[in-house]
């Protein structure tokens, strides 16, 4: 099992009972002591649980989130796909917003090929991916930084992409349904991907078959709003 898959299921597994030992985790995921201790250390880091002596506890507010790292490990074939799909979109001198999402991450890592693109972002790491291509000109929004989705987020952020247009914005969201649209768990993240629609000539939803059918608090607009809409 790998490390991402094995984080999730403690997630899981902690969503279930509120708390657990080292010594269930061990046997629930075949895995030994020292490993769950470092993936525990993870979550830790990540902010999404607290570790007790001898096992884990969950924090409050914890069960809808994911840390990065495991989000992007899943469904990574599917990912990949998507990113294909949105490339027939994009031409050279483009001006495009990406969200912070590690199915938005994949399409940036293709974007090297392109010239004279501006790009613009609230996502850390798909920053730091872009920052690679010289042909580029890439702008962060700035803001309060979210650890557990590597995003900046608030007010400032809000701004900055209304201050700014694009051609297309790219975006993933954590639920889809054809009767609420698309929505996330985080208001702060949902404001963002809002002011990413309203500033873009045409917004593209990209997700991948798990998050159909879920519904979360935060909307982000619907179906129908939307220019296209990518699904693996």
């Amino acid at each position: 099992m790998s490390g991402y898959i094995r984080q999730k299921e403690i997630l899981t597994l902690l969503e279930r009972k509120t708390a657990v030992s080292v010594s269930e985790l061990c046997d629930a995921l075949y895995a030994s002591a020292p490993t769950i201790r470092r993936d525990l250390q993870f979550l830790e880091k990540e902010g999404l649980i607290r570790r007790t002596h001898g096992g884990a506890a969950l924090l409050r507010g914890a069960a809808s989130e994911s840390p990065f790292t495991i989000r992007a490990g899943e469904n990574a074939a599917a990912k990949e796909r998507l990113a294909e799909q949105a490339l027939s979109l994009i031409s050279d001198g483009m001006t495009l917003f990406l969200d912070s999402s590690s199915t938005v991450l994949r399409l940036a890592q293709r974007l090297g090929a392109f010239q004279e693109l501006t790009i613009i972002t609230n996502g850390i790491r798909t920053a730091d991916v872009l920052s690679d291509f010289p042909s580029l000109t890439v702008f962060t929004t700035g803001g309060r930084v979210r650890p557990h989705s590597k995003s900046f987020i608030g007010t400032a952020a809000c701004d900055f992409v209304r201050a700014h247009c694009a051609d297309y914005a790219f975006f993933s969201s954590r639920g889809v349904s054809s009767e609420n649209g698309a929505t996330e768990p985080n208001e702060e993240e949902a404001l963002v991907k809002r002011a990413y629609i309203a500033g873009s000539r045409r917004a593209v939803l990209l997700f991948d078959e798990s998050k159909w059918g879920h519904d979360y608090c935060s909307r982000i607009c619907k179906l129908e709003e939307l220019y296209q809409i990518f699904r693996e």
